[in-house]
């Protein structure tokens, strides 16, 4: 909208930046870039400024060092190329802040695009970009004080003591006294009503203001104040909440148009404007790499964990917005110094995304494939490793009772190891890095999964085992891969997935989200291990005292192939439980039955060798547990596909679970007239009719595919690593 583009049409800026609006403008961008930082600040987390101890302050102290440096010494060539309105001195002090600022608002975002957000890369970066954009900051609300520009040293060191002050009483004094007058609410969450929010906001713009008076750029005070906001209580998210639409859908968006309205990058387009962007953005981005790398081989890091770094810490962000703008209200830019600071820096963060993307690819080529073997192919006594997908509170109850379903008294007969992995779609405001926190496994979960923590964490209390909680948020049409990458580097067993469909109070099962559909049949097609799918129908209680004591009825259904015999493997495992009653029934067909059943085109080789392997894996389970009375086993032969309904649902009140295979290649010719009649082909002909609404309201189906040849894994990294 500036004159770069539609602006130098002559009808389109009188129309869009009429000269009678311009002041109006000026004094609503003024208040709300002022409110911008300070939204900037309440997203910020103190806590990992704290955590940046170690690694992540070495880093980024070196970036920081390493970048200001180079750039210092580089103002002699680019000044005269720039041609700022700043002596030298000051235009040195620029340059050095304009090279080692960060972006950790930016950076959040693009590393969960990346699949990176939750992986210790990603968290290390995130840890020590914040710890740039605030020693940076903190920096420049000295260095743009009116009493440091004109070089009054002793006002400056007043107004460095006045500053501080005024932080300490912001800290110690301010902050307590919201906590008290925001005690109404939720004991864990403070009540911000339309009138707290109001005198907030007046707040923020009042030390803004203040700041401007004591000769302090008001951006960077409003941001300060944002960013010793009180935590307690979750204040800081809940004013978050309450300005987070408004300030980005509105007040964000008017105040870069404001500032677009007088940047015209065709100055920066000539010869020396190019040179000097050039040199500005090689010089920020090797010094930064050269730095970040070195540091992160001193740490033992790996190589191409380090560039990743390095490109991460490049990121740009709301730290060049304020000094840019400080910069300019001082009059040490003019416009064309302007064009060309922007230009380099979207041309900076331009580089990063892709250079990411493609470290990525090349460590992700060179990752083997990995597949699991297969629960059927293992000894029952290998190691069980399930990951439970969670998409909500809700999900978990049912979670810890398959759990404890699976647990016996001796866990050195059938190791057990759990982990669950909360799904969040990725949305602008779930990328908020307030959003996130750290949970004591040093993982980033959002505010909803405090409350799955808390519920793991009572669980744990209770004689339950460990489960371990991560984080993933992705866009619903790549869910999958965090999924699979996630099971890839757990080496699981088993996937463990929600249904689409949740149980009403009147029985009928009712949609929660058509996209978790195709997550589950995306991650059905690409998963490195068995998928399940579990149909929950209030499976051994709701609550955590439950999951301690469960008490269920479970029969796994065999109709043959080789999902049917995955799923009696897996179930084999919950017959170990004393707790559980477990029944196995097989369903054979009768001749009469079998000779009615026409597929074309149908390998009768096959067929023959899965029934044989049906057979042996029977027999074997017979003689491990049908004999020793561990388990109880039926046997039913249909003569129709109506028989086989009749029979299930003449079962139905008897069992909470059901565990059967989904079916496929390889699968008996006795459900074959049950195929193409599916509403959720993902379940496969059994499991959609025991999974639908006319079928039972009390038992619940798990429904097991086995994971494909290995051809059809796909390659995905490791999340310690560069896995998202």
């Amino acid at each position: 909208m500036g004159p770069t583009f539609f602006g130098s049409i002559g009808w389109v800026k009188a129309e869009l930046f009429p000269d009678t609006s311009i002041g109006v403008l000026r004094m609503f961008s003024i208040t709300g870039r002022q409110l911008f930082c300070f939204l900037v600040g309440l997203e910020l987390d103190p806590a990992l400024i704290m955590r940046a101890k170690g690694r992540a302050s070495v880093i980024a102290l070196s970036a920081i060092i390493a970048s200001g440096s180079v750039g210092a010494l580089a103002t002699g060539y680019l000044h005269p190329l720039v041609s700022p309105n700043a002596t030298p001195g000051q235009f040195r002090a620029i340059v050095a802040l304009f090279m080692a600022n960060g972006g950790s608002t930016v950076l959040h975002r693009l590393a969960t695009e990346l699949k990176l957000g939750t992986s210790e890369v990603g968290q290390l970066a995130l840890s020590a970009t914040v710890f740039t954009d605030v020693l940076c900051l903190s920096t420049l609300f000295f260095v743009t004080s009116e009493s440091m520009i004109d070089g009054r040293i002793g006002d400056t060191i007043t107004g460095a003591l006045i500053g501080v002050l005024i932080m300490l009483v912001l800290l110690f004094v301010v902050g307590p006294s919201m906590v008290l007058w925001a005690k109404e609410g939720e004991p864990e969450r403070a009540h911000i009503t339309d009138y707290h929010l109001c005198i907030i906001i007046c707040l923020a713009i009042a030390s803004g203001a203040f700041g401007e008076t004591l000769g302090y750029d008001g951006m960077v005070s409003a941001f300060l104040f944002g960013l010793l906001f009180p935590r307690q209580r979750r204040i800081a998210l809940t004013v978050a909440d309450r300005l987070y639409y408004p300030v980005r859908l509105a007040i964000l968006p008017t105040y870069l148009g404001f500032i677009g309205h007088f940047s015209d990058l065709r100055l920066a387009c000539d010869r020396r404007g190019m040179e000097a962007v050039v040199v500005m953005v090689v010089t920020a981005i090797v010094s930064k790499l050269i730095a970040v790398v070195v540091a992160a081989l001193a740490y033992k890091i790996p190589l191409h964990e380090g560039l990743v770094l390095g490109f991460f810490l490049n990121t740009r962000g709301v730290a060049d917005v304020v000094l840019f703008s400080a910069c300019s209200n001082r009059g040490m830019l003019n416009l064309r110094s302007h064009a060309i600071f922007i230009t380099a820096a979207v041309t900076i963060s331009g580089l990063t995304g892709p250079a990411v993307v493609l470290i990525m690819q090349q460590v992700r080529r060179r990752m083997p494939a990995y597949l699991h073997p297969g629960m059927e192919r293992q000894s029952p006594n290998a190691l069980l490793h399930i990951l439970s997908c969670i998409y909500g509170p809700a999900d978990v109850p049912v979670t810890l009772n398959l759990v404890e379903a699976c647990r016996v008294a001796q866990p050195e007969i059938a190791p057990l190891s759990v982990s669950a992995v909360h799904l969040i779609e990725f949305t602008e405001r779930s990328a908020s890095p307030l959003m996130y926190r750290r949970d004591n496994s040093a993982t980033f979960v959002s505010y909803e999964a405090e409350a799955i923590s808390e519920v793991l964490r009572a669980y744990r209390l209770s004689n339950g085992i460990p489960i371990r909680l991560i984080a993933a948020v992705s866009y619903y049409f790549n869910m999958h891969e965090d999924i699979c990458t996630t099971a890839t580097n757990m080496r699981t067993s088993l996937i463990i997935l929600p249904f689409h469909k949740f149980q009403r109070v009147d029985g009928k099962m009712y949609i929660r989200n058509h996209a978790l559909q195709k997550v589950n049949q995306r991650t059905q097609d690409h998963a490195p291990c068995s998928v399940g799918i579990l149909v929950n129908r209030g499976l051994g209680g709701a609550t955590v005292k439950t999951a301690t004591n469960v008490r269920m009825s479970v029969a796994a259904l065999f109709f043959g192939g080789p999902d049917d015999r995955e799923a009696m493997a897996f179930g084999m495992r919950m017959a170990l439980n004393p707790s559980i009653n477990f029944t196995i029934m097989r369903f054979l067909p009768c001749n009469k039955y079998d000779k009615e059943i026409d597929i074309e085109d149908e390998d009768e080789s096959g067929y023959d060798v899965e029934m044989e392997l049906d057979d042996a894996f029977m027999s074997e389970c017979c003689k491990r547990y049908v004999k020793s009375k561990t388990v109880a086993y039926e046997e039913r032969s249909p003569h129709t596909c109506e028989e086989i309904v009749m029979t299930l649902r003449e079962i139905a009140l008897s069992y909470s679970l059901f565990i059967v295979g989904r079916g496929g290649p390889g699968a008996a010719r006795l459900t074959a007239g049950l195929i193409g009649w599916e509403d959720c082909p993902e379940l496969g002909p059994v499991g959609d009719l025991l999974s639908s609404s006319e079928f039972s309201i009390t038992c619940s189906v798990l429904i097991i595919k086995q994971a494909r040849p290995l051809s059809s894994a796909i390659r995905v990294s490791s999340r310690g690593r560069l896995g998202g």
